[in-house]
C-alpha cells in the first residue's frame, strides 16, 4: 500500500526536510514492527499505519499544503511516524499481569518518552523534539485546550501546536481501512471472539474521501453485528471531530460534516426474512410499515427484489401476499443463514420453521434416519427443534446423517444429537426450558433407553461383517 500513497504534505517540503524524514522513518520502522509484541490481537500500529495517517493529511485536510509552514509540516509528519511507538512493550515487563492494558492506555505518553530518550539518535534538536513530543502525545486523551494556539519556535519562527495536535488526532481516527487488520494476521493468530469484531469492521471499511466541506466514509455491513461495530467506530470518529472542529475552523480548515454510507443490503434482507418468518404471509404494505423510519424504502425494494430473484420469497399474486419459500433446500439455506447469528432464536421459534418442520419432518427423517415416527414422537422432536437453535442446525446438517446403514432404523443417532444440542442451548436460552420442552426431552430420553442397546448391537454386527470382508 505504501507505494500507492501520494504523501502530498511531505512532497511539498524541501529535499533537506524530506531526507531527514526518510532517515527517521527508516530508524523507527523496525520498532514499529513490534507494536503488537505485548497485545498481539490488536489491530496494526506499524509504520504502514503511520504512513496512512500521513497520507490522510493530503486527502482530508488538503488546506495544510498551503496553511502550514515548513517547520509545522516537518514536525507533524515526524510526530505521525512515532505517535504509536509507545505501543511497543519492554521485554523485562512483558509477562507482568496487566502490562498489556498499561501499554495500551499510556502509549501516547510512552511515545513522548521515546522521543525524549532518543531525540539525538533521531537527529532532532531540543526544540524539535519538544514540539514533536507534545504533538505525538496529543493524538489521544490530552485535552487540546491545554495547548497553546501559537508559540515561538526558533529565531523568528512560530508553530501552532494545538492545530497540529488536532490534525493528528482526527487523521489517526480516520485510518480505518483494511490494512489496519490484515486478513492473514486475523486467521493465523486465531483472534478471540471479543477482538474479532474489531478486526472484521476494518475489513469492511471500503473508502474515505473529502468533498467540499465534508469527509465521506463508505462501508459494507454483511450482518447486524458488523453494522453495530461500524456505527460504534463512526461514533468515535464523530467525537474526535467534535473535539477538533473549531480548532480546524479557526485555521481555515472547514470540515463541517463527517458522513458515512453503510451498505446494509444484506442486513435488510435478513431483517425482511425474519419479519416474514413470524407470519404465514405478509402484504407489501405490512413490509413497508415494518421498515418505516428504520430503513430507506429504496433499500427495502432492493431486498425484496433480490430475495425474489433467488426464490427465497414468493409473491402470490392471487392473494396479494409474500411468503417465504418452504421447499427443503430453501429451508436449509435459511438455517445456515440464521443459526449462529443474533437472530437464531427468533428464527428457530418462528411460524416459518414450525410450518417447514411439520411439512417435511416425516419424509426427511425417513430418508435420512430410516425412521417412521408416530404423531406424538414427531411432535416431541419438533418441540425441541423449534426452541433450541443448535438442535435445528444438527438436524438439517447432512454430515450428521449416519452412512452405510442401509434402511436400518437410526433414530438413536438422531435423538442423541438432539439431546446433545439441547444441552448446549439450555444454558444459553434458559427460558426455552418450559414444561412442554422438558416433557419432550424426557420422551426422547425414554426412547433412547428403549432403543440404544439394539442399535449398538446392530453396529457391532455390521462392524464384524465389514472387518471380515476387509
Amino acid at each position: 500500500m505504501e507505494n500507492r500513497k501520494k504523501y502530498l504534505l511531505r512532497n511539498s517540503l524541501s529535499e533537506e526536510y524530506k531526507l531527514r524524514i526518510e532517515t527517521i522513518q527508516n530508524m523507527v520502522r523496525p520498532l514499529l514492527a513490534r507494536t503488537t509484541n505485548v497485545n498481539p490481537t490488536f489491530t496494526e500500529h506499524t509504520l504502514e499505519h503511520s504512513l496512512s495517517v500521513e497520507n490522510l493529511y493530503g486527502i482530508c485536510f488538503n488546506e495544510t499544503l498551503s496553511i502550514l509552514n515548513d517547520d509545522e509540516k516537518f514536525l507533524l509528519i515526524v510526530a505521525t511516524l512515532v505517535h504509536d511507538i509507545g505501543m511497543v512493550g519492554n521485554s523485562r515487563f512483558i509477562d507482568d499481569a496487566g502490562y498489556g492494558e498499561k501499554i495500551r492506555s499510556s502509549h501516547n505518553q510512552r511515545s513522548g518518552d521515546f522521543i525524549d530518550e532518543f531525540k539525538r539518535d533521531l537527529g532532532l534538536d531540543m526544540k524539535e523534539a519538544n514540539a514533536i513530543k507534545r504533538i505525538a502525545c496529543s493524538h489521544r486523551v490530552v485535552p487540546l485546550d491545554s495547548l497553546d494556539e501559537c508559540e515561538a519556535y526558533g529565531q523568528g519562527g512560530n508553530i501552532r501546536i494545538k492545530l497540529l495536535s488536532a490534525l493528528i488526532r482526527l487523521a489517526d481516527e480516520l485510518d480505518f481501512l483494511e490494512e489496519r487488520a490484515p486478513y492473514l494476521v486475523k486467521e493465523f493468530l486465531g483472534i478471540s471472539n471479543e477482538s474479532l469484531i474489531h478486526h472484521e469492521r476494518h475489513e469492511v471499511m471500503t473508502g474515505i474521501n473529502r468533498y467540499n466541506n465534508s469527509i465521506n466514509i463508505k462501508a459494507v455491513a454483511y450482518n447486524h453485528e458488523l453494522e453495530n461495530a461500524i456505527n460504534e467506530m463512526y461514533e468515535e470518529i464523530l467525537k474526535k471531530h467534535l473535539q477538533v472542529k473549531q480548532i480546524l475552523k479557526d485555521n481555515d480548515i472547514n470540515i463541517d460534516d463527517i458522513k458515512i454510507n453503510i451498505d446494509v443490503s444484506q442486513v435488510i434482507k435478513e431483517e425482511l426474512l425474519i419479519f416474514m418468518a413470524q407470519s404465514d404471509s405478509v402484504t407489501e404494505a405490512m413490509i413497508y410499515e415494518h421498515f418505516s423510519n428504520k430503513r430507506e424504502e429504496r433499500y427495502v425494494d432492493d431486498a425484496i427484489s433480490a430475495l425474489q430473484s433467488r426464490k427465497y420469497i414468493i409473491y402470490e399474486r392471487e392473494k396479494g401476499v409474500y411468503i417465504i419459500n418452504r421447499n427443503i433446500n430453501s429451508f436449509k439455506e435459511l438455517i445456515n443463514l440464521f443459526i449462529g447469528s443474533h437472530l437464531e432464536l427468533e428464527f428457530t421459534k418462528s411460524v416459518y420453521v414450525n410450518a417447514c418442520l411439520n411439512e417435511h419432518f416425516m419424509i426427511y427423517v425417513n430418508e435420512n434416519f430410516g425412521v417412521l415416527y408416530d404423531e406424538g414422537d414427531k411432535d416431541d422432536r419438533i418441540e425441541v427443534l423449534t426452541h433450541f437453535p443448535t438442535s435445528l442446525k444438527y438436524f438439517m446438517d447432512e454430515r450428521n446423517t449416519p452412512y452405510e446403514f442401509g434402511n436400518a432404523d437410526r433414530r438413536v443417532t438422531l435423538d442423541y444429537g438432539l439431546l446433545h444440542a439441547f444441552s448446549i442451548d439450555v444454558l444459553k436460552y434458559p427460558n426455552e426450558l418450559t414444561e412442554d420442552t422438558f416433557y419432550a426431552v424426557q420422551s426422547i430420553e425414554r426412547s433412547l433407553s428403549e432403543n440404544s442397546l439394539n442399535f449398538f448391537k446392530l453396529m457391532e454386527s455390521m462392524s464384524k461383517v465389514k472387518k471380515k470382508n476387509n
